[in-house]
């Protein structure tokens, strides 16, 4: 029990301290980079997952990762490339849900990041690549294997329904946090979906922080690092929605007219037809978000049963962008 609570504790200081050395290198404020990380350590995303999700609040090592991407983006230095690799692999080895949002999420940020490509896309960056992918493997590689093993049996597959009952309202993020003892009675009252099942629906950014990432986003909006993060927020919003658009606790259907307008339009090729049958037989379909499209394309997102999860990243990077509000 001693070393069960003592790493949930280390979890909130190294998360902080992480995103404090992120943020505060980027920006080269004391004060930016110590508002990060009090955001990013104290996320309401972290506070749902406290009792029993040790792997999930487990996000200390993504603040590391993102500090050494953007050093070796700066200066394309072997050593960062090397700290990148393994601290990616500490996120891997802290829990699969972000070993694969990292590949996803860390590869977008590096990727907006690095624009103009032509500048920083030389001979030293793709051995950077190359030496992070081999730190990375090295260390991932033995725990990898009965993992696939495991999922070459059917053991870790999902449904994509038991995806879709786990999709957020599309205003969750917004709401206030359903734990703070001012909003309990209206979130149970207003969203009680958000309030009973706040432990994979508690997603709230904090309207503080909003503010501030908004501020920094108007005041810097041209800066690569600003671009990269609003990047990250965006996408993994989308995803953390899950597959279709919802609210009120339900998908949001498109209205039998467009659906009719769109069956018309399917009509003017032929090998559709299945397809615009079964959207007349219908009064309306839901509105796909991108999880559908990557569990059908993208390798190991049918084992995955909550997207809420990449609502981790969207906190983080609204930290993040917080930070930066106060350094304007």
């Amino acid at each position: 029990m001693a070393a069960y609570n003592l790493t949930l504790l280390l979890t909130f200081v190294m998360t902080g301290f992480g995103t404090y050395l992120w943020i505060g290198w980027l920006t080269g404020s004391v004060a930016s980079g110590l508002v990060a990380g009090v955001i990013a350590a104290f996320l309401p995303f972290r506070f749902a997952h406290l009792l029993g999700h040790l792997t999930i609040v487990s996000t200390q090592w993504v603040p590391f990762a993102l500090y050494a991407c953007d050093r070796f983006v700066a200066h394309k230095r072997l050593k960062h490339a090397v700290l990148l690799g393994v601290c990616t692999a500490m996120v891997a080895l802290s829990s699969w849900y972000y070993a694969y949002s990292v590949a996803l999420m860390l590869s977008l940020y590096a990727l907006v990041r690095s624009r103009p490509w032509r500048v920083h896309w030389h001979a030293a960056w793709w051995r950077g690549v190359a030496a992070a992918g081999a730190a990375a493997a090295v260390l991932v590689l033995p725990f990898i294997i009965p993992y696939l093993r495991a999922r070459a049996n059917q053991d870790l597959t999902r449904s994509i329904g038991e995806m879709e009952s786990w999709s957020l309202n599309f205003y969750a993020f917004f709401l206030p946090n359903s734990f703070n003892p001012l909003w309990t009675s209206f979130m149970l009252t207003r969203f009680p979906q958000e309030a009973t099942q706040w432990v994979e629906r508690g997603v709230s950014l904090g309207y503080t922080a909003l503010g501030l990432a908004l501020v920094a986003c108007v005041a810097r909006r041209r800066q690569p690092a600003i671009i990269g993060m609003l990047a990250v927020w965006a996408v993994s919003y989308a995803i953390a929605l899950g597959p279709s658009l919802h609210a009120g606790d339900r998908p949001i259907l498109v209205p039998r007219p467009l659906v009719v307008l769109a069956a018309n339009t399917l009509a003017l090729v032929p090998s559709l037809d299945d397809v615009r049958n079964d959207l007349l037989d219908h009064q309306g379909f839901a509105i796909p978000l991108p999880s559908p499209f990557m569990f059908l394309f993208v390798p190991l997102t049918n084992g995955m049963r909550v997207m809420a999860r990449f609502g981790m990243w969207t906190g983080l990077m609204t930290a993040a962008l917080a930070g930066w509000g106060t350094y304007v």
